[in-house]
């Protein structure tokens, strides 16, 4: 389990490309990740693969050099147990980052519950 980040303040278009480069950030991490242990993988998200930016960062990796094979598999959230606890990771990671008011309850659920479990020792800045 894991997770990356990055701050923005940026809104609209502006965000969507900093959402675009934390995801090059997330590829380029994995890629890495399964380059160093020598093995392969791909990436299972929930949506259905309308967003662009997505193939684009994998087709940015070098093809005779990637271990993380493919574009990334889509599939809704209903229907994939995976998905569904990758969606708790991230917005449990996100509310121990952001911190808002209104979740004050979930605040430290991340370090208590899955920082043990994080092959970065926390969520990491991409």
């Amino acid at each position: 389990m894991g997770a990356v980040y990055r701050h923005t303040a940026e809104r609209r278009k502006k965000y969507a490309i900093e959402r675009d480069a934390t995801y090059g950030g997330l590829v380029d991490h994995l890629d890495t990740r399964l380059t160093g242990a020598g093995e392969h993988g791909f990436i299972v998200m929930d949506g259905n693969g309308t967003g662009d930016a997505y193939y684009a960062a994998h087709r940015g990796l070098k093809l005779n050099a990637r271990n993380l094979i493919e574009d990334p598999f889509f599939v809704a959230a209903h229907r994939s147990a995976w998905v569904q606890m990758a969606d708790l990771v991230a917005w449990t990671t996100y509310q121990g980052l952001q911190q808002h008011q209104g979740k004050r309850f979930a605040w430290g659920w991340y370090d208590e519950y899955l920082r043990g479990c994080d092959v970065n020792g926390g969520p990491l800045e991409v």
